[in-house]
């Protein structure tokens, strides 16, 4: 086996253990124990650990280097405002901040209290402003009316203050033209595929089962044939028409579940 673990000292300080075991056999390959090691990984945890934070620390800026970033200190004033690669034409409110300026303020006075489009996302903002929420995400049209442009604001808490927020919002214009563009081929292919089981349908209804019900029919007319005391040859006839028929039966409810499947899903 082999674990990492935590053990905590005399001196109250937790290090990090390597614990590697392995099995010792007797000579008749009976098991007699475990024979292992353990190896102190504190240091290399706190490097690890220390790594780690700054690997997020550098794909957290570089990340924003594309994204509209605004950092709003504890009594919503903007203390930061990113300069984007990407030109968002500042066209929504939500984008409105200035270094010095109250980003509340602002943002309803361009936008008006009652314009719902910005009242809602406002009430998310404020509420991880105000410790509520740990977090706020929302995508929406730079213009509603064009749809062309879409960001995504997301809302974070600003660590090592008692309040403030970071506010940023990133284009994902191009990624959404890419799900409208599956979305559309989807629909193309769910409606590929229903035509493609109305075919089906229609050949098993029209053709497949109309030439075993005349098989059906030519079993009757077979039996005739057969004198009257013949009534093994008779019989078989009989149990063949019997399974023909069970196979025109079997052939129509296939086609029945192969009808349309559009309003299932509705």
């Amino acid at each position: 086996f082999r674990m990492e673990y935590r053990l905590r000292g005399r001196d109250g300080e937790f290090r990090w253990i390597l614990d590697i075991g392995v099995p010792r056999l007797n000579a008749d390959g009976s098991f007699a124990g475990y024979i292992g090691s353990c190896m102190d990984l504190t240091e290399r945890k706190r490097a690890e650990s220390a790594l780690h934070r700054s690997e997020q620390l550098k794909t957290s800026i570089l990340e924003s280097l594309s994204n509209h970033v605004v950092v709003i200190d504890s009594r919503g004033i903007g203390v930061g405002v990113s300069d984007p690669k990407v030109d968002f034409a500042a066209g929504s409110g939500l984008l409105a901040a200035s270094v010095g300026m109250n980003f509340f303020d602002i943002c309803r006075s361009r936008m008006g209290e009652s314009n719902l489009e910005v009242t809602a996302p406002l009430d998310g903002i404020q509420r991880v402003f105000e410790g509520k929420r740990d977090y706020f995400e929302l995508e929406y049209p730079l213009d509603p009316a064009i749809q062309q442009i879409w960001l995504l604001m997301t809302v974070t808490p600003l660590k090592g203050t008692d309040r403030g927020i970071v506010i940023s919002h990133q284009d994902i214009s191009e990624r959404k033209r890419h799900e409208n563009a599956i979305h559309e081929l989807s629909g193309r292919l769910i409606n590929a595929q229903e035509q493609e089981r109305s075919r089906i349908a229609r050949d098993l209804h029209d053709d497949v089962n109309q030439q075993v019900a005349v098989l059906a029919i030519e079993l009757q007319q077979l039996e005739s044939f057969f004198p009257a005391d013949s009534s093994e040859g008779r019989q078989k006839v009989q149990a063949l028409w019997n399974k023909t028929h069970g196979l025109s039966t079997e052939i129509q409810h296939i086609s029945h579940q192969l009808h349309s499947t559009k309003l299932e899903h509705l």
